[in-house]
């Protein structure tokens, strides 16, 4: 009796071992990526794929375009195409954004005084000069978060 389950308990061993094994497939490449400064956004064909440092597996064969995104600095993307079992190293130094000062000028009547503030502005620490009825005056002023 016990020798009619022997081919049974052989057979459901071997499906619960193969059930257990993952297939992968060792033709996708990689690829590694590296930003200064760390923590830029990388996108694979517009696909958000983590922060740097990172490592993108299982990526299949094909043309890609790749794009690493940090706020306040200029958006690098390059196309590549990636073979069978190939490691690509990206490390990009990203460009940061400076914005351009834009001189503005400001009028006010207040309580029937002509007043106005002519001023260069940027991010961080800027310097403005005002007058009132003749009257000059200087200050300075920060500006974060733009």
């Amino acid at each position: 009796m016990v020798k009619n389950y022997i081919p049974f308990l052989i057979i459901v061993s071997l499906l619960l071992i193969c059930g257990c094994t993952t297939l992968t497939n060792s033709n996708n490449g990689t690829i590694i990526t590296n930003s200064t400064p760390i923590g830029a956004d990388v996108y694979l064909n517009n696909t958000y794929n983590g922060t740097t440092p990172n490592t993108i597996n299982s990526v299949p064969p094909g043309a890609y375009q790749i794009e690493f995104r940090l706020k306040n600095y200029q958006t690098y993307s390059e196309s590549i195409n990636i073979q069978s079992n190939e490691v690509h190293h990206f490390s990009v130094s990203l460009i940061p954004i400076t914005p351009t000062p834009v001189p503005i000028q400001t009028k006010a009547d207040i309580q029937n005084m002509n007043s106005s503030l002519v001023a260069t502005l940027g991010p961080g620490f800027n310097g403005f000069v005002c007058s009132s009825n003749g009257t000059a005056g200087q200050g300075q002023i920060s500006i974060s978060g733009c």
